[in-house]
């Protein structure tokens, strides 16, 4: 269910009062799946091919999930990249990961290269999506070209404190943080807004907006475990979404409401259309979502007016409101179309009028006296079916 206006706007005010979107210290990411926070123990390892060969070391690390999930991100720690190549970029790292049968079941999004492979190294899943489950055992495996005696330091613990193995003496346990996909936002809502920050209306599917800015506006998914950024997108409706968001909104917890406000005088009159995503403090991004799906061309209007609305009906007669909508007979003795049922005009001074209706194989009939009216315009009977 949409939320409404108020916790929009409330959820806007806040963005106002939290020290100008200054991330709090304590943020970190979405919910871990596994983690070794100790990097106090080293551990260097070299290649011995010379500049006529190349080979792959590898490091790994058995661990097992604390909950089931979609596998978001590994973030390892390395330091220390040293080559005797005149082309360091030949050296490449990426992350292969097995599960407790030694099948290979995902690899990570494309690859560190040369000196880019020492450091804060973060690989994504968002290719493959890999699902793990709590409570049973995998291993990541840190791949690592050495061409020409390339080298790199792993940091870690000197004790097995995760019920794991790191394959790289003297460190028992790889310092590394696992953490899961996070969902995309959901409720997407435009809302019309005016200069003074009055909110006007919901802007329904294809609205026409009256205000200086529409807040874009939606729940963080409330799986994550820490504080998460609303990122939107906003485009001409003849632009294709590109992936990179315009507009972001400040850090809330997850399960709240959030928003961002699209300057709607600074951009040309036409049709938009527009997407939304969470994102954790160190960048892991959930997929896109719509405010409809699938989504529409145009999601909403600026700078165009509304087309007129269609006369409405008088409310407090509906089925008289639909007789008058048929056209008024050219003889007093020919009848007018069906509407609800056959309508048969009664001239004046005709002591009767005998009806009958067939539907199907039933036949029914209805009788109508005439009354003799005041003026010359028939008498008008209806008689249902």
């Amino acid at each position: 269910m949409p939320k409404p206006i108020t916790s929009i706007l409330a959820a806007a005010g806040c963005a106002v009062m939290c020290a100008c979107g200054i991330l709090p210290v304590h943020a970190r990411a979405a919910t871990v799946m596994a983690t070794q926070t100790d990097g106090s123990t080293s551990a260097f390892v070299r290649g011995t091919c010379d500049n006529s060969c190349s080979g792959v070391l590898f490091a790994s690390q058995t661990f097992t999930p604390s909950i089931s999930g979609t596998l978001g991100s590994l973030e390892v720690f390395t330091s220390g990249f040293s080559t005797n190549s005149s082309n360091p970029d030949a050296n490449n790292c990426y992350i292969w990961l097995y599960d407790d049968t030694g099948a290979l079941i995902s690899g990570s999004d494309g690859v560190f290269t040369g000196y880019s492979c020492a450091g804060d190294l973060l690989f994504t899943f968002k290719n493959e999506h890999p699902f793990l489950t709590a409570g049973k055992t995998y291993r990541w495996q840190f791949m690592f070209g050495t061409q020409n005696y390339t080298g790199l330091t792993f940091y870690g613990s000197a004790t097995d404190t995760i019920s794991g193995s790191f394959s790289l003496p003297p460190i028992a346990d790889a310092k590394f943080t696992m953490l899961a996909a996070i969902d995309p936002p959901s409720s997407l809502e435009a809302i019309d807004r005016d200069a003074s920050g009055t909110a006007l209306a919901i802007l329904p599917e294809n609205g026409f907006t009256k205000g200086t800015a529409v807040m874009l506006g939606a729940t963080l998914p409330g799986t994550s475990s820490d504080v998460l950024q609303l990122q939107v997108e906003v485009e001409p409706s003849s632009t294709p979404f590109t992936g990179i968001p315009n507009e972001t909104s400040t850090f809330a917890g997850g399960g709240s409401s959030s928003s961002v406000a699209f300057d709607t005088t600074q951009v040309t009159p036409g049709g938009y259309h527009w997407q939304a995503r969470a994102a954790d403090a160190i960048g892991n991004a959930s997929p896109w979502a719509t405010p409809s799906d699938p989504s529409l061309p145009v999601d909403f209007f600026v700078g165009i007016a509304a087309p007129p609305s269609t006369a409405s009906t008088d409310a407090s007669n509906t089925d008289e409101a639909a007789d008058d909508a048929s056209p008024a007979p050219t003889n007093e003795n020919t009848p007018a179309q069906d509407v609800e049922g056959p309508i048969i005009y009664v001239p004046a001074g005709n002591p009767a009028v005998k009806v009958s209706i067939t539907e199907g194989t039933t036949t029914s009939s209805s009788s109508a006296a005439a009354t003799t009216p005041t003026t010359t315009t028939p008498t008008r009977c209806k008689v249902r079916s």
